[in-house]
């Protein structure tokens, strides 16, 4: 849903909008991550992912992504 690339730095921000009832779990995330590995020409760029859930977050995938380069936007409030 949303691509950015810097080519001078070589830094990529890729994000996925889910706009449903139901609460995004990780695997929302190892899609698009998947999705960024079949993008030739990103190959050597730094990945950074957004993720926009109209219902939140799952508890688990909080937890598990905590790691990652990773910005996440839930509901319209915090869009604002």
């Amino acid at each position: 849903d949303i691509a950015a690339a810097g080519m001078k730095d070589r830094v990529v921000l890729l994000g996925e909008c889910k706009w449903s009832r139901h609460k995004v779990g990780v695997q929302v995330l190892q899609e698009l991550k998947a999705k960024a590995e079949r993008l030739d020409r990103l190959q050597g760029f730094k990945h950074h992912f957004a993720l926009f859930s109209r219902s939140g977050f799952e508890a688990g995938f909080l937890k598990e992504s905590s790691t990652e380069s990773l910005l996440l936007f839930e509901g319209l409030d915090r869009l604002r």
